[in-house]
């Protein structure tokens, strides 16, 4: 996030039209991170967790920063049990994971624009399929 908010920073000294109005195909790129947000290894879960937070955040300053000169660097209040659930993810209680994931949703869905769902979900759904797929090829194989 820092990383980010000093890229912002330095764009935000230029000036002229901003050429990105929202983060394209954010829906899809939900798609992808969310299925990750269960996996068996720690540090892939809390990524993806952050990966979401990112995406929204930046889709959140492109959206609210088109006519002004510079940008919004303030998180949408959405945003806010973001950290929270990141932190909480390291269990390895699957129950509490899904759970997690499920308010995690709700933030995403909070933030998705209904243009994005559908592609979110499609993803969300393909990446699932071959996610099931590798693992009962996995299971043939042994």
């Amino acid at each position: 996030m820092t990383l980010f908010k000093k890229f912002v920073e330095y764009k935000s000294s230029e000036t002229g039209e901003k050429p990105e109005k929202s983060f394209a195909s954010l829906g899809e790129c939900m798609g992808r991170f969310v299925p990750r947000c269960t996996d068996p290894d720690v540090k892939t879960r809390l990524m993806a967790m952050e990966s979401i937070e990112a995406c929204l955040f930046i889709n959140h300053v492109l959206e609210t920063s088109g006519d002004q000169e510079g940008y919004v660097l303030q998180p949408p209040a959405q945003l806010q049990p973001a950290p929270e659930l990141r932190r909480r993810m390291v269990t390895e209680e699957i129950h509490i994971q899904f759970g997690l994931v499920h308010q995690l949703s709700t933030v995403i869905s909070s933030l998705l624009s209904a243009a994005e769902l559908s592609p979110f979900l499609n993803k969300v759904h393909k990446c699932n399929s071959l996610s099931l797929s590798r693992s009962l090829l996995s299971l043939t194989s042994t």
